[in-house]
């Protein structure tokens, strides 16, 4: 890993990643610390044939971009998109509140899109062997139950539940029901 000054605008993020949210009032001092004391902890990337892709540090670099800093601090690594998705989800899932759909956005782009097995995400990334199945089995949910997930109208839990019901109507009932019930 090499420590880099860079522009940030040439980082580019990946369209699909977990970021942790902040509630409104931690994201104003969070702004207020950047602008004040600057960018204590380097943003990670990775360059990826010529190109630097965020892994983690998605708000250090969105107010970097805001602020308009000419040059922020990296730690950098060679690697590949499979390397930056799973790191940003390690670093991601362990850092703080995200929602659980994004990752099985993650996973699912690992699993189904970069062909990655399950036993490689698990050493990768740190997560259980049975998390990484379930979040795989969530992303098979109809579109509507994984709405629902992402709008935390269903608990991790239910949508894992969710997943040994295979009629998709079946499957949309019951995730209504649990909406409403819990």
């Amino acid at each position: 890993m090499k420590l880099r000054r860079v522009n940030p605008s040439s980082i580019q993020v990946p369209e699909v990643r977990v970021t942790a949210r902040m509630d409104e009032d931690t994201a104003t001092q969070f702004q207020a610390s950047v602008a004040t004391a600057g960018i204590d902890e380097p943003i990670k990337v990775y360059e990826v044939e010529g190109k630097l892709w965020l892994s983690d540090g998605k708000h250090r670099l969105q107010e970097a971009l805001r602020l308009a800093l000419p040059l922020v601090d990296v730690y950098v690594r060679e690697g590949t998109m499979v390397d930056v998705l799973c790191n940003n989800m390690m670093s991601g899932h362990l850092r703080g509140k995200h929602p659980v759909s994004e990752m099985v956005k993650v996973i699912e782009q690992l699993y189904a899109v970069h062909k990655i097995g399950i036993e490689d995400i698990v050493k990768r990334t740190g997560l259980t062997q049975a998390y990484v199945e379930n979040l795989i089995l969530v992303s098979e949910l109809t579109p509507m139950c994984r709405a629902y997930l992402d709008e935390d109208k269903i608990k991790p839990f239910a949508a894992f539940a969710l997943t040994r019901i295979k009629d998709p109507a079946l499957q949309e009932t019951v995730c209504m029901q649990q909406a409403q019930y819990a």
